[in-house]
């Protein structure tokens, strides 16, 4: 059987129109340079956490830690990783306390029958974390629960600040200068503040406990934008009832007080 030959040329035009368009768009879209191709970051993304976690026959754990902080950028690697090690460090820490003083290792089956434990009944912890930022500091926020089987949960925080540019930690007395009382002008403030916030719920006693001016009452603490701000956990402060306080205080009230890179 013979082929038409007009079935032959046209076949033929038609592969030179499709292979001339190819060659169109490939001299119209040139391949990108290699610099236009994104960069694969370094280590992980700022804002990815690292999780803790277990699922044991009668307790559970579930803590998240970030995996890098600002630091990295604005210190270096090595404090980044030290600061990492440091979350991971303080939580490693509080859960092992908290299994040991949940006695999980002691249990007996009278303990497991009276409390009803099982899958639907566990001592459980979480660890959950904010980060907040000052033009010199990168502080965060760990908030800690801690379920024993009482009649509810309990809460408690633990701080972390870091000087952006060395990446040391700092504690609330290096963002003063050498002589000043703070802890008499945090207090007086702190207990201004919470007698306002709290209003007909202030118990007098336990506010003024919680704030006398000392330095554990102030451990916990976060520097944000233009302000300090004191975190007083359940209790401290007040009744359960009255949850967690802050207290923010502008830095123009501390000035004079401050050292000059946290003001």
């Amino acid at each position: 059987m013979k082929t038409d030959p007009k079935l032959l040329i046209g076949g033929v035009i038609l592969i030179l129109l499709i292979l001339g368009g190819v060659l169109w768009y490939m001299a119209s879209n040139p391949a990108p340079e290699p610099s236009e191709f994104p960069e694969v970051p370094a280590g992980p993304s700022l804002g990815q956490s690292e999780r803790i976690s277990e699922n044991g026959q009668y307790h559970e754990v579930s803590a998240e830690y970030p995996a890098t902080t600002p630091l990295r950028a604005s210190a270096g690697a090595e404090a980044d990783a030290r600061a990492v090690a440091a979350f991971r460090a303080f939580e490693e820490r509080t859960i092992e306390t908290f299994k040991e003083q949940s006695g999980l290792s002691t249990l007996t089956q009278e303990d497991i029958e009276m409390f009803g434990l099982g899958n639907e009944r566990k001592y459980a912890i979480g660890i959950d974390y904010e980060m907040y930022q000052s033009d010199a500091t990168v502080s965060y926020v760990f908030m800690i629960y801690e379920d024993t089987l009482g009649a509810h949960p309990n809460g408690y925080y633990r701080t972390f600040t870091f000087d952006l540019e060395t990446g040391a930690g700092l504690q609330l007395s290096q963002l003063f200068a050498p002589g000043v009382d703070y802890l008499a002008v945090l207090s007086q403030k702190s207990r201004e503040a919470l007698y306002t916030q709290l209003g007909e719920n202030a118990v007098s006693d336990m506010l003024e406990a919680g704030t006398t001016p000392d330095e554990d009452n102030y451990q916990n603490f976060y520097l944000e934008g233009e302000a300090l701000v004191i975190v007083f956990a359940p209790y401290q402060v007040g009744p359960w009832a009255i949850g967690t306080q802050e207290v923010r205080i502008p830095k123009t009230e501390l000035s004079g007080m401050l050292k000059a890179e946290y003001q």
